[in-house]
């Protein structure tokens, strides 16, 4: 795979400067998570990690589900640390991190 999308890269961008903002803005969300880019799994994992226990968190793992195609909930520990079973997954894939990532 490739460079992101141009349309998904700026929803990328508007993504990360809504969360480091005062919220997690909904249309990047979506955007994201419609790539089909599951590479972008990354970025929904890491976001997570700080959000979790927030009312962002469903948005967020359904993000993750719809890009990926994979229910995290199922997951056992997905109860005590919702972003730790997200990472595992990406781990368990050997997915590479989008172009850039760090």
């Amino acid at each position: 795979m490739g460079q992101l999308d141009p349309e998904v890269a700026i929803a990328v961008d508007d993504l990360i400067t809504s969360f480091l903002g005062d919220g997690l803005a909904r249309a990047p969300l979506d955007i994201v998570a419609g790539s089909r880019d599951a590479r972008l799994a990354w970025l929904l994992a890491d976001v997570l990690r700080f959000l979790q226990g927030s009312d962002r968190q469903d948005d967020l793992v359904e993000a993750f589900q719809r890009l990926t195609g994979v229910n995290p909930r199922t997951d056992p520990a997905f109860g005590n640390r919702a972003w730790t079973s997200l990472t595992d997954l990406l781990i368990a894939w050997d997915l590479p991190a989008p172009p850039g990532y760090r």
